[in-house]
C-alpha cells in the first residue's frame, strides 16, 4: 500500500512539474542574442530540463508579433487541406508507424541545430545543411506520411504508478516537419510546405489523442510549433491561402477531456485508493486539470486567430491591398471567436496597418495575451 501511494504521489508530482515548466517557459521563444549569456532564472532540476526541452510552448503567448502579409490570388482558391480528408484515410495503426519513425531517426541529428532552424525564416535557412538533414531523414518522413493517413492510433495503455510515457522522440519528429515547411518555402515549393504543415497538425492530433495528459500536452506543443510555420507561410509570396483549410479543422483539434477522465477513472477503480486518500489526490489533480484545459484552449486560440488573419489577407487581396476598417467589413468568410474570451478578436486599424488581438482573460497573467501588428506587402 505504502509503495503504491509513493508511486502515485511521485507520478502526480512529476505531472505538476510538467505543467509548471510548460507554463513558465520564458515568453520570448527567440534565441538569446548571446548564446552563452548567463540566465537570471534559478537552475532547474535535470527532470525539469528534460520536460522543458521536450515541450516547445505555444510560441506566441505574451508576445506582440509583427507580421507582413502577402496577398493570395483572388478568384477560385486552390483546394488546400491541413488534415487528411475522409477518402484519404486507410485502415492501419499510426502508433506502430510512429514507433518505426522514431527508431529510424538518424543518430547524427544535431537537436540544437534543429531547434534553431525552426526559428529561422525561409530565406535565412542554411539550405545545403538543411537539405542534407532532410534527405538523411527521408525514411522517417515516409513512415510519418503513412501514419498520418491511418484511421487508428493505438497507443499502449498506461498503468497507474508506472513512469510517464517517453515522448521525447516526437519532439524531434515535430522539428523535422517544421523545418521541412520552411525549406519548401525557401525552395519555391509551397505545395510541399502545405503537405508538411498537414503532417505536423496530424501528428499533433494523433499524439494529443493518446491515453494520458502528457500525450495531450505534447500534442499541443507539436501543434504550436506547426502554427509558427503557418504564420511564416502567410508572409511568403506564393499565392496560396490557408483560410479554407484552417476553417475546416475540427474544434478542438486536440481534446483533453478523455485523458482527464481516464486519470480520474484510475483513482475510482483502483482498490488501494480509498475515500480519504482520494480526496488528497483530487485536491492536487483538479487544479492541474483546469490548467490543462486552459493550455488546450490557448492553443485553439492560436489556431483561430490564424484563420482570422487569413480572412483579413483575402480581404486585402480583393481590395488592392487595403486592410478592412473593421472585421464586420469582411463578408463571405467565417470569422471565429476568440476561444479564450468567447468574444470576437479585437481589431483596429493604425495608420497603414492594423492590430489583431486576443487579450489575456480576466485574472490571467497579461503574458497569456496575443497581439498581431499587421501590415500588407504590396503586390509585385
Amino acid at each position: 500500500m505504502t509503495r503504491f501511494l509513493l508511486a502515485l504521489a511521485a507520478g502526480i508530482a512529476l505531472f505538476i512539474t510538467f505543467l509548471v515548466v510548460y507554463n513558465q517557459v520564458r515568453p520570448n521563444s527567440e534565441p538569446a542574442t548571446e548564446p552563452n549569456a548567463q540566465s537570471s532564472r534559478p537552475e532547474t532540476s535535470h527532470a525539469e530540463t528534460i520536460v522543458q526541452e521536450s515541450l516547445p510552448r505555444t510560441p506566441w503567448s505574451g508576445r506582440t508579433i509583427q507580421v507582413t502579409l502577402t496577398l493570395p490570388k483572388t478568384g477560385t482558391p486552390a483546394e488546400v487541406h491541413l488534415l487528411p480528408t475522409a477518402d484519404q484515410l486507410v485502415p492501419g495503426d499510426a502508433y506502430a508507424l510512429y514507433e518505426q519513425a522514431c527508431d529510424a531517426l538518424p543518430t547524427t541529428l544535431d537537436e540544437n541545430a534543429l531547434a534553431e532552424w525552426t526559428k529561422v525564416k525561409p530565406g535565412a535557412l542554411p539550405k545545403d545543411r538543411v537539405k542534407a538533414v532532410l534527405d538523411e531523414s527521408q525514411a522517417v518522413f515516409n513512415l510519418v506520411n503513412q501514419a498520418m493517413l491511418c484511421i487508428d492510433c493505438n497507443w499502449p495503455a498506461w498503468t497507474p504508478g508506472s513512469p510517464p510515457p517517453d515522448l521525447k522522440a516526437f519532439r524531434v519528429l515535430a522539428r523535422l516537419i517544421s523545418i521541412s515547411v520552411a525549406y519548401g518555402l525557401a525552395d519555391g515549393k509551397p505545395q510541399e510546405s502545405v503537405e508538411s504543415l498537414a503532417m505536423g497538425l496530424r501528428l499533433a492530433q494523433q499524439v494529443g489523442a493518446g491515453p494520458t495528459l502528457p500525450h495531450a500536452l505534447v500534442g499541443i506543443a507539436i501543434g504550436a510549433l506547426t502554427c509558427r510555420q503557418i504564420l511564416v507561410f502567410m508572409e511568403q509570396s506564393h499565392g496560396l491561402s490557408l483560410y479554407g483549410a484552417l476553417a475546416s479543422l475540427p474544434t478542438p483539434l486536440i481534446g483533453v477531456e478523455e485523458a482527464i477522465q481516464s486519470e480520474l477513472d484510475n483513482l475510482d477503480t483502483d482498490p488501494q485508493v480509498n475515500m480519504f486518500n482520494r480526496r488528497a489526490f483530487l485536491s492536487i489533480l483538479e487544479p492541474a486539470h483546469e490548467r490543462v484545459r486552459f493550455v488546450a484552449k490557448r492553443f485553439e486560440r492560436d489556431l483561430r486567430i490564424l484563420q482570422c488573419l487569413e480572412a483579413i489577407r483575402l480581404y486585402a487581396a480583393a481590395h488592392d491591398g487595403r486592410l478592412p476598417q473593421t472585421l464586420s467589413q469582411i463578408t463571405g468568410y467565417t470569422l471565429p471567436k476568440d476561444p479564450l474570451n468567447d468574444k470576437p478578436f479585437v481589431y483596429g486599424v493604425t495608420g497603414d496597418g492594423a492590430i489583431l488581438e486576443s487579450p489575456a482573460p480576466k485574472g490571467e497573467d497579461a503574458r497569456v495575451g496575443l497581439r498581431y501588428e499587421v501590415t500588407v506587402r504590396p503586390a509585385r
